[in-house]
């Protein structure tokens, strides 16, 4: 945690502490990089590097490695840190450091100062761009299993995103690179087009647009120091004009056909007693888990096909990178289809609405198959929570195969989130053998989080069933629904 690497920067740095502090602090950018010759390749490649215009500047700061000891040991210190994570990034940031106690923390006033003053103007005078005195400068760190996942920084009238980093001996392995991405011919991310390792003292800058598409690795490890870094953007008048990018619409089916639900999940699901008592718990708290919700049999059958089939991993990647099964394809057969076909039918139908006491008028559902291995995760864009609203609300079902249960932090957890709300308001952990069932409001949204390293090398699979069209039962207490909850183990 934070803590831990605090105290390793007190080690290093007590005995010069008080000395260090009376000392002024002074940074210009490198000289090299205001020759003529530099300015002319500069604003030569702003006009035509590919995929976009980027540059990684090394040594870039003029300056004492006291200096910049000194502010790398006071970003360590820093008290202002928070935990941020959500469907694009974990991490730990600090609040703009415009904020930052100069009397406390002088080298990082002193080099938010640099980065108002000589480096903007360096950028201005170098880009031949106007930039306005707002200055975006945070610091971020990330530790084993942070990452940042594609994105193209793309809000507002940001200019130029810049990265200047802090730490020293920062190995390849440590992953924690920037990925630089390709894109296609919808400005959609592709390929990555470079990895970039950085040094200390070193500046990643790129200009902001709709094809800039970045991301940060996971970090790997704990026997090293934090990644560790000031980033932001300068900023112009040109207004931002995103690409309207169309949201996943998944394919909707009518309830139909009888079967036997029963050589498919438990029989203990199927008492009067227990359907009571599950409807009960799911009106109490919109949300419940079923272990062991599946006949034994069947579920070996399934998982032993799950591991032959063909999964298509699924982008674009600043969306989505996932494997997913074509539950309408030809490869659907066997016990996959017996299952598909029972999630379809009337009978599952009939079961939603005894299980939740909900009424539904022309019920319709989706269904989904995916494959959670190390890396996969879905992204939340506008045009998708736009869509979940339009949808309406939903009973949504999550069905977990696999032959290993993961560890807790390891990811790939179904996470609800309300739009601008940073808490979530429920997490939907992969359990394997179990069914998750939940209420989706139209205002919450779910996504899968970043599987990490923590995860088994055996994939977990996931069934995902939303059943729309149903009229919540009236409550006599008033509840908010907010809150961040977690799905109720269940042991029935």
């Amino acid at each position: 945690d934070m803590a831990r690497f605090r105290i390793c920067a007190t080690r290093r740095s007590n005995d010069v502490a008080k000395k260090i502090r009376l000392q002024l602090s002074h940074f210009a950018v490198n000289a090299k990089y205001t020759d003529s010759s530099f300015i002319e390749q500069f604003r030569s490649e702003l006009k035509e590097k590919e995929p976009f215009p980027h540059w990684q500047l090394c040594d870039f700061l003029h300056v004492e490695p006291a200096v910049l000891k000194r502010l790398n040991d006071e970003l360590i210190k820093y008290k202002g840190w928070n935990r941020k994570e959500n469907d694009l990034y974990s991490l730990y940031q600090t609040p703009d450091l415009k904020t930052v106690d100069g009397v406390e923390y002088p080298t990082i006033r002193a080099f938010r100062e640099f980065l108002c003053n000589e480096m903007r103007a360096w950028l201005s005078y170098t880009s031949g761009i106007e930039l306005l005195p707002e200055v975006d400068s945070t610091g971020s760190c990330y530790q084993n299993t942070d990452c940042l996942l594609p994105h193209s920084d793309q809000v507002e009238n940001r200019r130029f995103a810049f990265v200047f980093y802090f730490t020293e001996e920062w190995l390849e392995s440590y992953g924690g690179q920037t990925n630089i991405y390709n894109c296609d011919e919808n400005c959609d991310p592709t390929t990555v087009f470079a990895s970039l390792t950085h040094p200390r003292n070193s500046l990643l800058l790129f200009e902001v647009s709709e094809k800039s598409w970045h991301s940060v690795t996971e970090v790997v490890g704990e026997d090293h120091d934090p990644r560790l870094s000031i980033n932001g953007w300068f900023h112009t008048t040109r207004p931002i004009q995103p690409r309207v990018r169309p949201p996943l619409i998944r394919p909707r089916h009518t309830p139909k056909e009888e079967v036997d639900l029963t050589a498919v999940l438990t029989d203990k699901l199927f008492g009067d007693n227990l359907k009571e008592d599950l409807k009960k718990a799911f009106n109490e708290d919109g949300q419940m888990l079923i272990n062991l919700a599946f006949q034994e049999s069947f579920s070996k059958k399934v998982l032993d096909e799950l591991d032959s089939a063909t999964w298509i991993e699924k982008g674009p990647v600043n969306k989505r990178w996932i494997a997913e099964f074509d539950v309408d394809g030809d490869g659907c057969q066997g016990a996959i289809a017996d299952f598909v076909k029972a999630l379809r039918s009337q009978t599952m139908m009939n079961f939603v609405e005894k299980m939740t006491g909900f009424e539904f008028k022309d019920p319709q559902n989706t269904i989904w198959a995916y494959r959670l291995t190390r890396g996969c995760y879905t992204v939340l864009g506008d045009e998708d929570a736009e869509q979940f609203v339009k949808d309406g609300p939903s009973v949504d079902y999550w069905f977990y195969f696999g032959k290993s249960q993961w560890e807790e932090d390891a990811g790939g957890v179904t996470v609800y989130i309300r739009k601008d709300q940073e808490t979530p308001v429920l997490l939907c952990p992969p359990t394997i053998n179990a069914m998750a069932v939940v209420y989706r409001e139209k205002d919450v949204f779910p996504f899968v989080k970043y599987v990490n390293q923590l995860a088994d090398e055996h994939p977990i699979y996931v069934f995902g069933l939303s059943v729309y069209g149903g009229i919540k039962p009236a409550k006599d207490d008033n509840e908010d629904g907010s809150g961040d909850a977690k799905v109720q183990q269940n042991g029935a």
